[in-house]
């Protein structure tokens, strides 16, 4: 099945999965959902219709090459912070909680159960 983002890519568009929280829910495995994503983004890149597609994994390297998964994530986040502040981005927010409720946070955030981020407020 193809996500309609895709089919709506302008002629050599890209598409870029970074999530595959909404095929997980609850206590759910991340393996299958996560090779089904690989998989889907190899199929697009070979089909004939001028789209690139790349599975963007934010957390690839961390172990192994751990000061160029700093350099590539401080890259990434730097920009996506600038559009953040430019307003070209906007920023899903699922709940605020204080700082005080940081295990109830965290236990939201685990859950793998909201769309959006789990804010802590000083």
């Amino acid at each position: 099945m193809m996500p309609v983002s895709y089919g709506l890519l302008a002629p050599r568009g890209a598409y870029v999965c970074y999530a595959i929280i909404a095929s997980v829910s609850g206590t759910g495995g991340l393996v299958m959902p996560f090779v089904k994503a690989i998989s889907r983004v190899l199929l697009w890149n070979a089909l004939p219709d001028g789209h690139r597609a790349k599975f963007y994994d934010l957390w690839a390297g961390h172990k192994s090459r751990p000061a160029r998964f700093r350099k590539h994530l401080q890259e990434d986040l730097g920009h996506v912070f600038t559009l953040l502040a430019e307003g070209s981005l906007k920023a899903s927010i699922a709940a605020r909680f204080p700082l005080d409720d940081v295990a109830a946070a965290l236990t939201l955030a685990e859950s793998r159960t909201v769309n959006g981020k789990i804010i802590l407020l000083p």
